[in-house]
């Protein structure tokens, strides 16, 4: 069957309005034709002027212009949409109030304004305000941190040369540490020994020198005269043998040891005028002993000083005047403590079976055993005792 070319019909009128095509509703629907098949459209319709021969109206196979495309119909979700944020100078700015461009919050930390709210409208000019004003903060806040790291660098600098300082006297320091240890010791070496030179100077110069405790002091009589009846009485002195004497006197005492001896002789003065016999107390001249005091003695010869210390230890427990006398040398204040010590250990000494001697100043002598042993110190004696203790023990 031969194939027969359909024939189209050409229409030459504008189409109808009505036309049962629905309307595009978006852009995609108007699809972009290029130069190349708009010709196309022209160069088929051209024929049709060569076969009529009469002037036709121009016809084209091209859709007719048609006016601008409305606009594709707004479409809306169902989800609520999130607030838009603004980030300036590293701050989150959140939509808030319905506040305008003009509301705006000083921020003296930042120094330029911030919105407190999103604005509805941002042009360029607002932005280039901020940022103008964001400039001049910046510049500030730089000037000022390179004001600050210079302080800083102005500190660490002082601070290293202060250590350094610090350091060299402290190296100076250790280098004279050795040198005043030594200068140190050496002072206190010195020290020590010039105290023990004052005491053995001081101790010399009192050698000749006895110190009479409880001693009666009255007005009548005089110190070397109650001195002369206290060697005749209680050591058996004749007037011959009185030792030639340098000076004599009595100590002062304090007011308060004065009244506490004054309450404890006048008993004792009593009980021994009871006791006496009545016609001696009536023959005997009264004497008022006004209190007992220290009788400072100073010998003019050694030997003299001896030979009262021998008689005077074998007569010390007689009384004179009714109360006992004690004598002692005449040392200094140290010198009679550490002979205090030295006496206080005396019967220690003796329980242990050893003879015990206290020489002048203050040597202590003690042979144990056949042995001698020389003590200056008192703690070495309590070693010495202690040891034989436990080695006794």
């Amino acid at each position: 069957m031969p194939h027969i070319k359909r024939k189209g019909t050409v229409r030459t009128g504008p189409l109808p309005s009505g036309t049962s095509t629905p309307m595009r509703q978006t852009l995609l629907d108007f699809p972009a034709r290029s130069p190349s098949e708009i010709g196309v459209w022209r160069a088929v319709a051209s024929p049709s002027r060569d076969l009529v021969g009469t002037p036709e109206p121009e016809v084209s196979l091209s859709p007719p212009d048609l006016s601008t495309p409305p606009c594709p119909a707004m479409e809306t979700s169902g989800l609520e949409g999130t607030p838009d944020t603004l980030e300036v100078a590293g701050v989150l700015l959140h939509e808030g109030s319905a506040a305008g461009l003009d509301t705006a919050v000083e921020n003296k930390q930042l120094g330029f304004e911030v919105f407190a709210s999103t604005p509805s409208e941002v042009s360029l000019v607002d932005v280039w305000r901020l940022l103008q004003k964001m400039d001049g903060t910046i510049r500030k806040s730089t000037e000022e941190t390179t004001n600050l790291v210079g302080t800083v660098n102005s500190l660490v600098k002082t601070v290293d040369d202060i250590k350094k300082d610090m350091d060299q006297k402290f190296l100076q320091v250790n280098e004279d540490i050795p040198s005043l240890t030594a200068v140190n010791e050496t002072l206190i070496k010195d020290k020590l020994m010039i105290h023990k030179k004052i005491e053995q100077l001081e101790n010399y110069n009192r050698r000749l020198n006895l110190k009479l405790l409880n001693f009666p002091k009255t007005l009548n009589i005089s110190p070397v005269e109650m001195f002369r009846n206290f060697l005749t009485q209680n050591l058996n002195f004749t007037p011959e043998m009185f030792p030639p004497l340098n000076k004599i006197y009595y100590l002062p005492t304090s007011s308060k040891k004065k009244g506490v001896e004054e309450n404890v002789t006048e008993p004792h003065n009593q009980a021994q005028m009871d006791l006496g016999n009545i016609s001696e107390i009536l023959e005997s001249p009264l004497v008022h002993i006004e209190e007992r005091a220290t009788l400072l003695v100073s010998f003019v010869f050694q030997q003299d000083l001896n030979a009262t210390m021998k008689t005077y230890f074998r007569n010390a427990q007689n009384p004179f005047m009714g109360q006992r006398v004690w004598i002692y040398p005449d040392v200094n204040k140290e010198t009679q403590e550490r002979r205090k010590l030295f006496l206080n250990m005396r019967q220690e000494v003796k329980y242990l079976g050893a003879n015990y001697q206290l020489a002048y100043p203050c040597k202590c002598l003690i042979k144990y055993l056949g042995v001698k042993y020389t003590f200056f110190v008192p703690d070495h004696l309590r070693s010495f005792l202690d040891l034989k203790k436990i080695n006794k023990g």
